[in-house]
């Protein structure tokens, strides 16, 4: 079986954590967002502010359902077209390698 090694982001989520390909992502910060969108499953959206320019925060956690909050996420690199994307965290630990076997 060929195996490949990814570099990537180890992130602190809840109690467990979770790993972020480096090669999607292209800052990490604290950002603002809106109340959750209205969406019945265990991942929960909103839409933020970054830098000024409107994003989809993805978060596996459950958030209280609020008006307006800070969190922390990964900001994916861009697209070509479509909204931006950041994956919610709760912090960074480290870089690390992960073999995958394919």
């Amino acid at each position: 079986m060929p195996t490949s090694i990814r570099n990537v982001l180890e992130c602190r989520l809840g109690l467990g954590r979770i790993a972020l390909p480096t090669e999607a992502i292209d800052q990490l910060g604290e950002y603002e967002v809106g109340t959750t969108l209205p969406l019945r499953h265990r991942i929960t959206c909103a839409i933020g502010v970054w830098n000024d320019q409107p994003i989809l925060s993805v978060s596996l956690a459950e958030r209280e359902p609020v008006a307006r909050r800070t969190t922390h996420g990964a900001v994916f690199t861009p697209t070509k077209r479509g909204l931006r994307c950041a994956f919610e965290i709760d912090e960074p630990i480290g870089l690390a390698q992960i073999t995958s076997i394919g």
